[in-house]
């Protein structure tokens, strides 16, 4: 199945149910947000195909990193322009733009965090 991200052009594949662990994306903090998304171990952008290798342990990091910028509480502190939360998002950016494994899916993340860069990080 693929379907959407809401606000974004990432589309997200299910290869597996939530019971899987996310799929090999390590558990933590974004857990629940990764389940609620339905991410499991492969996303792609636009007519990328999917991949069904597991992602690098610096993604799976990226990927909680991430989820935790982009959903409550955290989020609501990006939006009020926090500077610690506004440094980590940064600082993700940053992690994502320069990992040089796993590029397909740090370039999926990164395209997310651009998205909240652009309209909390100045």
């Amino acid at each position: 199945m693929s379907r959407s991200m809401p606000g974004s052009s990432v589309d997200v594949v299910d290869v597996g149910s939530a019971g899987e662990g996310l799929g090999g994306f390590a558990a933590g903090a974004g857990q629940a947000a990764a389940e609620g998304f339905g991410l499991a171990r492969c996303a792609a952008v636009g007519a990328l195909a999917p991949t069904r290798t597991p992602p690098s342990p610096a993604t799976r990091r990226l990927l909680t990193e991430c989820l935790d910028l982009v959903t409550a509480p955290l989020l609501d502190d990006v939006e009020d322009g926090d500077p610690a939360a506004v440094a980590r998002l940064r600082a993700a950016d940053e992690a994502l733009r320069t990992q040089a494994e796993d590029r397909h899916r740090a370039d999926v993340l990164r395209g997310l965090i651009a998205t909240y860069l652009k309209d909390y990080g100045s």
